[in-house]
């Protein structure tokens, strides 16, 4: 298994920065891990990984916020390349050079070309992989990944694409282009090319979908969402507008009964819940904390949907076979 180099060792501690990025660091905190693991993102499955009090490097960009750090969940979603890279490798993104740095003394990889599209930050980070490249290894260029294999006059052992801030539905179709593009510049079939999360596709792009069906349902169905954290079930309370406007009445089975309608929800929660009760009930069940995890038990309620609505949304539900709901 190959490890990577702890990159607040091998970076200056002064701040790095150019006019549109700067490379800071930062500590990690329990109440970060604790958003982390109640985030409903692909990572909260990896809050355990994060160490409190850790340093950790960040690139900043001065226009969208941090672009990449060496967190946790970096390095694991990145392991699977680390494994498989070997001989003339080629990089589409440098980053931080978070998964360059373990390569540079590695005896099966012979060179390591990264295309960067910005063209600031080879000249930013660039020069602090040169003081460990003592074998010359790595070969910088400036390019855009979309238009770019024309101009490669060589083949690879591996290619490998890591171009995404964040993660989207149209980042898995960017991915299947890239592929499909740099596939014929692979020396053999023994050849690895792959993407920053590219073997997470099932899980995230149900979570995008997902979510798109609830903006859209927002925005073209008109009905109200609410997601409740574990700390607090929909902010509702006797005096609030919103309470008076819905009545809720208690809970049945997979639904909450309100005065006019039944509204499909999501609910789960550590104690069984059984009978009609008041939302000032699922209150006390949501603030229910369990010692051993030191974390709240879990309580979501994910959308309230109108009656003249409900047959048009289950429809679009039906009809939608990459959402599991």
């Amino acid at each position: 298994m190959r490890y990577y180099r702890e990159l607040t060792e091998i970076y200056p501690r002064e701040t790095l920065e150019s006019s549109n990025y700067y490379i800071a660091r930062g500590l990690v905190t329990h109440e970060f891990i604790e958003r982390v693991r109640m985030s409903n993102s692909p990572i909260e499955n990896l809050a355990d990984h994060y160490e409190p009090g850790k340093e950790h490097l960040f690139l900043i960009s001065k226009k969208e916020g941090v672009m990449m750090s060496d967190y946790p969940d970096e390095r694991i979603t990145n392991q699977k390349f680390l494994e498989n890279a070997h001989g003339d490798i080629l990089i589409f993104g440098l980053g931080i050079g978070l998964i360059v740095f373990p390569l540079l003394n590695e005896d099966d990889v012979r060179s390591i070309t990264i295309v960067e599209l910005d063209s600031e930050l080879p000249n930013l980070v660039g020069p602090v992989i040169k003081t460990i490249d003592s074998m010359g290894k790595v070969t910088i260029l400036n390019g855009n990944a979309f238009d770019y294999a024309d101009k490669l006059d060589k083949k690879y052992d591996t290619i490998y694409f890591d171009i995404w801030a964040r993660i989207t539905d149209e980042s898995y179709e960017e991915m299947e282009k890239l592929h499909e593009l740099y596939r014929p510049l692979l020396k053999d079939e023994n050849g690895y090319i792959d993407s920053w999360r590219y073997d997470s596709k099932g899980d995230i792009v149900n979570k995008i979908n997902k979510k798109k069906l609830l903006n859209l349902a927002n925005a073209e169905l008109g009905w109200l969402k609410f997601y409740s954290t574990p700390e607090s079930i929909f902010n509702l309370n006797e005096d609030s507008e919103l309470y008076s406007t819905l009545q809720p009445i208690g809970y049945v089975g997979n639904m909450i009964k309100l005065d006019n309608c039944c509204i499909p929800c999501i609910i789960t929660s550590e104690k069984s819940i059984n009978k009609k009760i008041k939302v000032s009930d699922l209150k006390a069940i949501s603030s229910t904390r369990n010692k051993d995890k030191n974390k709240y038990s879990p309580l979501e309620v994910c959308w309230i949907l109108y009656p003249e609505e409900k047959k048009k949304f289950l429809e679009k539900l039906r009809s939608n076979k990459t959402i599991k709901i």
